[in-house]
């Protein structure tokens, strides 16, 4: 089998500043996009992300009023109830539509879109 000619080092030294040339212009961009979206976030490089210094909300916070509302109405008629991870969620009563995980988030249960009993 016949080898491939080396090319002449001329080839190779300018083929190498190009690359050495986009690597540079590579790392430039990335510094300007990381440096962008920092701005963008509102952080700089003296403040740590902001989930570093706060706690996370605990998930029990209902965002707004509404549905913060809406989950009071459901408590109040026994629709919403408590479980644990124990619970059997097929002995619940029937009146029962939302539960609570004790994370505190809130799950729609039994939704049947049919107004037909099943069979």
């Amino acid at each position: 089998m016949a080898q491939k000619p080396i090319p002449p080092a001329d080839d190779l030294s300018d083929a190498i500043a190009k690359l050495h040339q986009s690597a540079q212009s590579l790392a430039t961009s990335t510094t300007q996009m990381t440096q962008a979206m920092q701005q963008m976030v509102g952080q700089t490089d003296e403040q740590p992300p902001a989930s570093a210094t706060q706690p996370p909300a605990p998930s029990t916070s209902v965002p707004d009023k509404e549905a913060r509302r809406f989950y009071e109405m459901l408590e109040q008629t026994g629709q919403l109830v408590d479980v644990d991870d124990g619970t059997d969620l097929a002995a619940l009563p029937a009146h029962v539509t939302h539960i609570r995980r004790p994370d505190g988030s809130i799950q729609r249960i039994g939704f049947c879109a049919s107004p037909l009993p099943r069979k």
